[in-house]
């Protein structure tokens, strides 16, 4: 899928001129000892740390999800009901609305031809399911897994330090650089994810 990047003038842009790619690159060049690397690289690493977050968040979405057959099959009889209804409501318009859809560009008739077999449908795709199999708990925090990993690697070539989390021994609050950093990178990206956190998901009790 090809990445699009819009600036803050609402126009297409790439992605070092996006409100993300600056946020993360400003994050990036930030670092001590970031001065060493070239521009392009941090450019081109921020671009790969952007993307993999994106794949994570993806992996994330319910649709790509294990669950029980039985709420799949709730799932599928919503469906068929909402799209039912939604055809419904189509049959039922007047020409001044259908008309201000038509000039805004939208063919209802088009929708209600591609809707039209989405009830029948949804339901034959009942025994399609198969049976429970799978982990149906809380989703995985892949975003934040990936970014980390790369996020480390980054940290340590231009620091030429480990990533390191320490702890105030009266607040047990963590802080140091490599924290610092990596919240920027969450915050830039919008993951919602503890360093600290991650940091003992990377690198054990000791990161």
């Amino acid at each position: 899928m090809t990445e699009r990047f819009i600036g803050l003038d609402g126009y297409p842009c790439d992605f070092a001129a996006s409100p993300v790619g600056k946020k993360l690159i400003s994050a990036m060049k930030s670092l001590d000892g970031a001065e060493s690397i070239s521009n392009a690289e941090i450019t081109a690493k921020a671009r790969a740390i952007y993307s993999a977050s994106e794949f994570g968040k993806n992996q994330e979405l319910p649709r790509n999800r294990k669950a029980t057959r039985n709420k799949s099959e709730d799932e599928l009889r919503k469906l068929s009901k909402i799209t039912d209804s939604l055809l419904q409501h189509i049959s039922n318009m007047r020409e001044p609305a259908v008309s201000a859809l038509y000039r805004q560009g939208w063919d209802l008739f088009a929708v209600e031809r591609a809707l039209e077999l989405w009830p029948e449908g949804s339901l034959r795709a009942i025994s399609e399911l198969d049976d429970d199999q799978g982990h149906f708990g809380a989703p995985q925090k892949a975003a934040a897994d990936n970014v980390t990993a790369m996020v480390a690697a980054y940290y340590s070539q231009a620091t030429g330090r480990k990533p390191t989390v320490i702890k105030d021994v009266y607040s047990s609050e963590a802080y140091g650089p490599w924290p610092t950093f990596l919240d920027q990178v969450f915050s830039a990206l919008k993951i919602k994810a503890s360093a600290e956190g991650q940091s003992k998901k990377l690198f054990g009790k000791k990161g």
